[in-house]
């Protein structure tokens, strides 16, 4: 597989041919150096993803031939709560939980949080860049900003841990895995009484290891972590 191409939502059906916009084209032309013959997949950033063979390597007007739709991943719910980091940070952190398999990131307005997120073109250019690259066929949900007393509200699912550094143990799960959310500091951490309230919530502690992470770094780990369970 050489490469990846993005298609309008709901324009995928095996057998069919298509000719790639020029963005798409010029990428797998000039940058992934497809050629005629080649197989890549096309995704359509919202939920499908299918196999595809080069019919004619153009770097204006690729034409592709639509091969089958390729099963993704069931994920079961990945949710970051994350306090709000810088914009650099940000983009780190939406990359990085896309390619571990996060479905959902919330921000929050922690005490020590960034006031705002990046724009939303800004937040769509990355995560198409993440999909991209992973290859997950439905995009990670970056949802809007939230604040500290909302984030600590019961909701599915129902498992919901707290990073702490310093934690003794990391907490285990018996039963069916039915999803998880994570809540994660912004730089700087979450203050001792916002991690005390958390806990009171019903939060449990998750240790990510002896050393203070960054924030996307401490996003990963959970990740991670949760894969293992």
């Amino acid at each position: 597989m050489r490469g990846r191409a993005f298609v309008e939502a709901g324009s995928l059906s095996t057998g069919d041919t298509t000719t790639l916009d020029a963005p798409e084209s010029h990428y797998l032309v000039r940058v992934r150096r497809v050629a005629a013959g080649d197989t890549i997949q096309l995704l359509d950033g919202a939920t499908v993803r299918h196999r595809a063979t080069v019919v004619r390597a153009d770097a204006k007007a690729c034409l592709v031939e639509v091969g089958e739709r390729l099963d993704d991943a069931v994920l079961a719910p990945r949710i970051i709560l994350m306090g709000i980091v810088d914009s650099r940070a940000v983009a780190d952190a939406v990359t990085m939980a896309s390619e571990a398999g996060a479905t959902e990131i919330v921000p929050v307005h922690t005490a020590r949080a960034q006031a705002s997120m990046p724009p939303p073109p800004r937040l769509t250019k990355v995560l198409r860049a993440a999909q991209r690259q992973c290859g997950r066929a439905v995009p990670l949900r970056v949802a809007a900003a939230i604040d500290w007393a909302t984030a600590l509200q019961p909701r599915h699912p129902t498992s919901s841990w707290v990073a702490s550094p310093g934690a003794v143990t990391a907490p285990t799960a018996e039963g069916p895995d039915t999803g998880a959310r994570v809540l994660i500091g912004p730089e700087g951490g979450l203050t001792p009484e916002e991690v005390t309230q958390a806990r009171s919530a019903g939060f449990q502690a998750l240790s990510l290891g002896p050393f203070v992470q960054r924030t996307p770094t401490a996003i990963v780990s959970a990740l991670a972590f949760l894969a293992r369970r």
